[in-house]
């Protein structure tokens, strides 16, 4: 489990070939309590070539929501499939009327 505030910068690592699973995140507003996803329609994981994180290069997963935790699930092969590299990453949450939140971004470094 991992501890964050809505909007924070975590860097990741992964080896090549190998899913990311039941990765959990536990999300706080900036005064510590609990943030409400209530509302969420959908969640996703995005790949970029760079920290700008315009062009895409990957995205998806298997990400739901219970309280204030995130789950993320994303198999390799079908998701992010990248060569060994650094990459930008973020996961975020879409709410009605097509508004998208970060949740969590950063370095995304494939091993």
């Amino acid at each position: 489990m991992t501890k964050v505030y809505f909007g924070q910068r975590q860097d990741l690592e992964a080896y090549k070939d190998a899913d990311i699973e039941n990765f959990t995140i536990d999300v706080y507003n900036n005064d510590n309590t609990n943030y409400d996803f209530t509302g969420a329609t959908g969640f996703v994981m995005s790949f970029y070539p760079t920290q700008e994180r315009e062009e895409v290069l990957k995205s998806g997963g298997n990400i739901s929501a219970s309280g204030n935790r995130v789950t993320v699930n994303v198999d390799y092969k079908d998701v992010i499939n990248l060569p060994v590299g650094e990459y930008w990453y973020d996961i975020k949450f879409t709410t009605s009327g097509n508004y998208d939140h970060v949740i969590l971004f950063g370095k995304f470094t494939v091993r």
